[in-house]
């Protein structure tokens, strides 16, 4: 939707989806706005534009929403109603079969994009297929279990496919080692893969990669001619690597009892071999802190770097001329060689230069437009800062992310007792994030616990909103709560009577009767529940005289008038709540041949 809020009372705007980019969604009959808009919106057909007019009950009550509105206002609002529709499933909403169909459709997608010669859309599809299958604890059923693990598997390979057809050698070598390190991978697969990421070394100069994986490969399958010239083309490789570079490379003269080659010309003499055959040379500019070691290997460092060709000076690439810094992890194939070997050898504040000979950089191929074939690199590197990487949540365990959760809910008590309600709040929210998934605990003791941490978050967050008068907050991670299994009864009064209580604030008298009254039968001694409950009358009475009458339902109920709208709601606006809360007048009609969004529906 569109739409522009104002007060009815004098015409100010105080809120434009039409003064920011985008438009706005919501899910109808989620509770998500205020009652008028789940009641109002669900009305309209697509394209119609109409005016509301909401109620203070219909709006945000007595409380109002300052500073802008007031306590009792009513509300005039201009929506345009743009589309609705199915409201997408967020991951955790779906089910193993659900996930396994997304991979497969982007599969079948990828694979027309291929034959079509869309290279880059169908990488694209693939990789996307992996991620909706590479959770491995998401499929619990053994036929789901297999169907995901084949369609990762072909996924992955698939990948390694396109990037060999796009020149892309890092990532080829990237996905291939991802599948070769699944469990169980069948033979004809394992093939591919070594075939493939054997090919992407050669181009990458690294010759005695491509010859362990090429010599695997020819082991499992002997009789493939490809694979064996494959394996034969590594020498003509290096030959031409030889003339590129006028010798023969380090390890093969050294091999042979020949001289240690040297750095690549015009490195600095005072630049240190820290490849031991002249590949990768470094200088320090700069000495870091020597106390804290040097990165490990999978260590996430963080680092500024300016780029230049060493024939030239020429700069093809600067971290520096971006917001923020550049980040890795050491050993992990996601940076050229030069990179891995020679940032792993710096401490922590070190500004350094690496010189890097082609084999340690882009190879013969390059890095169009900016890196020739065979080029040698120079990085001017500063580490910033390099520490153990945080797991992805699918690298995490059931322990992992229990004890996540409780940390998140310890500091929250802690916010809590601060009067740091916001913060209380977003470390409550936070911990519930961790544990609200049920799929990913297996352990019977694992589960309870994720549903105690589930519960208890989401009574503390309904706590924080009750003190931050945040109501529909509260209805919301109360509703939540209170649709969990087996709520026992103590959470499940306290959940009823904080939604009970936040209903009064809204005006919803009815919801609150129910709730409290439930809460009662529940737990009959508590003298709070009681009066809470009693005190709805006079709320209603506070609000009969903000309204300056009973409440419509009230009046119904006794057989007296219908009442009207508020003051200053035009003639010609149709009372589409019956009880003068809420009204609506067209503007512009809608398509009514797709009919009105149904409940849930995301428009």
């Amino acid at each position: 939707v569109h739409y522009v809020g104002t007060l009815l009372s004098d015409g100010s705007k105080f809120d434009s989806s039409r003064d920011r980019p985008g438009n706005f969604k919501f899910k109808i009959g989620q509770g998500q706005v205020i009652k008028g808009w789940d009641k109002g919106v669900a009305t309209m057909h697509k394209g119609e534009k109409a005016e509301l007019f909401c109620r203070s009950d219909y709006a945000y009550g007595d409380s109002g929403s300052p500073p802008k509105i007031p306590g009792g206002a009513t509300l005039k609002f201009e929506v345009e109603l743009l589309s609705w529709a199915e409201p997408e499933k967020e991951r955790w909403e779906m089910s193993a079969g659900d996930k396994l169909a997304e991979a497969k459709k982007l599969k079948v997608e990828g694979g027309v994009a291929l034959k079509a010669g869309e290279l880059e859309a169908a990488y694209g599809k693939y990789t996307s297929a992996v991620g909706w299958v590479e959770k491995e604890y998401e499929f619990n059923e053994e036929t789901d279990k297999k169907e995901a693990f084949e369609l990762h598997l072909s996924c992955l390979l698939n990948t390694s496919q396109c990037s060999l057809k796009l020149k892309d050698w890092p990532m080829v070598v990237k996905n291939c080692t991802t599948a070769l390190k699944l469990k169980d991978v069948p033979e004809a697969s394992r093939v591919k893969a070594l075939f493939r990421r054997g090919a992407a070394s050669i181009k990458m100069c690294d010759f005695e990669d491509a010859r362990a994986d090429l010599r695997e490969a020819c082991k499992l399958d002997p009789r493939s001619k490809e694979i064996r010239d494959m394996y034969a083309s590594i020498k003509e490789a290096e030959m031409a690597a030889k003339k590129a570079d006028a010798g023969l490379f380090a390890k093969m003269v050294k091999g042979a009892g020949g001289a240690k080659k040297k750095p690549p010309e015009g490195v600095p003499a005072d630049a240190v071999d820290i490849s031991d055959d002249g590949g990768l040379s470094k200088r320090i500019l700069v000495a870091g802190d020597v106390s804290e070691g040097t990165p490990f290997d999978g260590a996430e460092v963080q680092v500024h770097y300016v780029g230049t060709l060493l024939s030239d000076g020429s700069k093809f690439d600067s971290s520096r001329d971006r917001p923020g810094n550049f980040k890795f992890k050491i050993g992990q194939g996601q940076v050229i060689k030069g990179w891995d070997k020679g940032v792993a050898t710096m401490h922590k504040g070190e500004k350094a230069e690496l010189f890097c000979r082609s084999d340690y950089a882009y190879g013969d191929s390059g890095s169009p437009p900016k890196i020739p074939g065979g080029a040698t690199l120079k990085f001017e590197v500063e580490l910033l800062s390099w520490a153990e990487p945080e797991k992805e949540r699918w690298e995490m365990s059931a322990g992992d992310k229990l004890a996540e959760a409780k940390k998140l809910k310890v500091e929250g008590g802690v916010a809590l007792k601060a009067g740091e309600l916001e913060a209380a709040y977003g470390k409550y929210t936070s911990a519930v994030g961790w544990v609200e998934k049920e799929y990913e605990f297996n352990e019977e003791t694992d589960k309870k616990e994720a549903f105690e941490l589930h519960l208890s978050c989401l009574l503390n967050t309904s706590q924080c909103s009750l003190k931050l008068k945040d109501w529909p907050m509260v209805v919301k991670n109360c509703t939540t709560a209170l649709k969990l299994k087996d709520v026992p009864e103590a959470s499940r009064v306290k959940a009823l009577f904080r939604r009970g209580a936040a209903s009064i604030k809204m005006c919803d008298f009815e919801d609150a009767r129910a709730d409290l009254r439930e809460a009662c039968k529940l737990d009959p001694r508590s003298k709070e529940i009681r009066d809470m409950y009693a005190s709805i009358k006079e709320a209603e009475m506070a609000a009969k005289k903000a309204d300056a009458g009973l409440f419509a339902k009230m009046v119904k109920g006794a057989g007296g008038a219908k009442k009207k709208p508020p003051e200053g709601v035009p003639a010609d606006a149709v009372d589409i709540s019956d009880d003068g809360g809420l009204s609506k007048r067209i503007l512009v009609a809608g398509d009514v041949s797709e009919g009105t969004p149904f409940d849930g529906a995301e428009v």
